[in-house]
């Protein structure tokens, strides 16, 4: 009995790994990928109740809304800003969102615009001045969003675009279960 465990939780671990090795269930989306295909509004939805909706326009300006789920007095409307998109040499998407805000972790950090973040209890941290090193998951590489949030443009299987977090860790990898405050997810496409 104790054998079988044991080749279920190496299986299970194998599974992980696998997963991980693939960049999960999401490709590069394909050559027909136009800036266009992201005009609309994007939410992704927090633990804890926050809601993130980003309203992308054609014109490649947007606006990004937060509502905290916790705090519900705690409201942030950026000013309409620039975004744009970046093809890495590997094919990956970037999306860029001048002034946006990191707010899966929380207010606090995403107050800091890509700083690093030093808590109230310690002494003397200059980190809050530097830049906070994110992990692309995908490029496997360290960015930093000094005011402005990079997004990272997926496709499911059936062919819709996400909008995907980066990690404020290597560690970070992919939820096997859940993962939806990783993501944005189209709520309204003004093409149809």
């Amino acid at each position: 009995m104790r054998s079988r465990n044991f080749s279920v939780v190496i299986l299970a671990v194998l599974l992980v790994f696998v997963l991980n090795s693939c960049g999960a269930p999401w490709t590069n989306p394909g050559d027909s990928f136009r800036d266009d295909d992201l005009v609309g509004t994007w939410r992704a939805s927090y633990p804890g109740g926050g809601v993130d909706l980003l309203i992308m326009a054609a014109n490649t300006t947007f606006q990004q809304e937060y509502r905290d789920g916790v705090q519900k007095a705690y409201v942030f409307k950026s000013p309409t800003d620039k975004w744009w998109t970046e093809r890495l040499p590997d094919g990956l998407l970037r999306l860029h969102l001048q002034g946006a805000r990191y707010y899966e972790i929380g207010i606090e950090f995403a107050e800091q615009n890509g700083r690093g973040w030093c808590s109230s209890t310690e002494v003397d941290c200059r980190r809050d001045q530097e830049p906070y090193p994110f992990y692309d998951p995908f490029a496997h590489a360290t960015v930093y969003m000094l005011d402005e949030l990079v997004l990272e443009i997926r496709q499911t299987s059936r062919g819709e675009l996400i909008l995907h977090h980066l990690s404020t860790n290597v560690d970070g990898g992919f939820a096997l279960i859940g993962g939806e405050s990783d993501i944005y997810q189209r709520v309204a496409d003004p093409k149809r």
